[in-house]
């Protein structure tokens, strides 16, 4: 196409068909669901990135069938391979050891930041948050104790 034409070339773009991205992200929501009793997703997808489930059970199976033989006779594990297996698995141990002391270590600094908080924007919600926590008294009470001063609060604004 001769360059001085321009003007008599436009470039028609329809929706979706000019420069756009899409972004592709392989995390699903499974750690997000997973029950607060049962383990912190977080932690779970980290621990996961240092060695799946599957590797972690493999390992586990390597191990406890050293002494296996099958009916020939033959051993169902090496204890070379049962000794590679226990040396993955006890680093995979000690870095998701490090990943969990990290996780306390953050959720602690939340805590005191969280603290602060309200110690300098309500000095009395900050009290009995103070008095629940020496009497370890559980989630439910503390919600209860803290509703009140929540309104009061609602109803200064």
């Amino acid at each position: 196409m001769f360059p001085w034409l321009f003007n008599y070339a436009p470039q028609y773009q329809l929706p979706w068909s000019g420069n756009w991205a899409q972004t592709i992200d392989p995390d699903t929501s499974f750690f997000a669901n997973i029950k607060p009793g049962a383990g912190v997703g977080e932690i779970e997808r980290k621990a996961t990135d240092v060695a799946s489930y599957g590797s972690q059970l493999g390992w586990l199976t390597e191990i406890l069938l050293t002494d296996d033989v099958d009916e020939h006779g033959v051993p169902t594990v090496t204890p070379e391979d049962a000794a590679s297996a226990r040396l993955k698995l006890r680093t995979a141990y000690k870095k998701i050891r490090q990943i969990k002391e990290e996780s306390r270590a953050d959720v602690r600094q939340s805590a005191v930041a969280a603290l602060e908080r309200l110690r300098k924007s309500d000095p009395a919600g900050y009290a009995v948050v103070l008095r629940m926590a020496a009497l370890e008294a559980p989630v439910a009470q503390a919600k209860v104790a803290v509703a009140p001063a929540a309104e009061s609060i609602a109803r200064r604004k």
